[in-house]
């Protein structure tokens, strides 16, 4: 495209709505999530907070202990984008795409911090 227009730009485009996808097994471990968002820009990170249910603390401090895969889940967003149609118009075109997000105890267990805020929550 910049070979044929070389005066060509580009811009990001900012996502109108995130979310995450919980199926599966997922309502069973998670209780409640914070991570659906209405918008945002390119590169801008965005918090994403759970609340785990029982089942989900016991799963999660075994994938931590034994540095193993805790779950994985779909992250979505929507990014509201123009689109050039065949006739040479434009036309605006809700787009959505999907992330596959995975939660491993093996990366976790580089932040032991974790491991200790659990054990001192199960003493309780």
């Amino acid at each position: 495209m910049i070979a044929k227009k070389t005066n060509a730009q580009f811009s990001g485009v900012p996502f109108i709505e995130s979310s995450l996808e919980l199926t599966g097994e997922l309502p069973e471990i998670i209780e409640t999530n914070y991570c659906n968002h209405v918008g945002g820009l390119i590169g801008q990170e965005q918090s994403c907070t759970m609340m785990l249910t029982s089942k989900g603390r016991k799963l999660f401090y075994y994938a931590l202990s034994k540095r193993t895969i805790f779950t994985t889940f779909q992250f979505q967003y929507s990014i509201q984008a123009v689109i050039r149609k065949a006739d040479g118009s434009f036309a605006d075109q809700l787009i959505t795409h999907g992330i596959a997000v995975r939660i491993d105890g093996d990366q976790l267990a580089n932040f032991p911090q974790l491991i200790q805020i659990l054990k001192t929550s199960a003493a309780h």
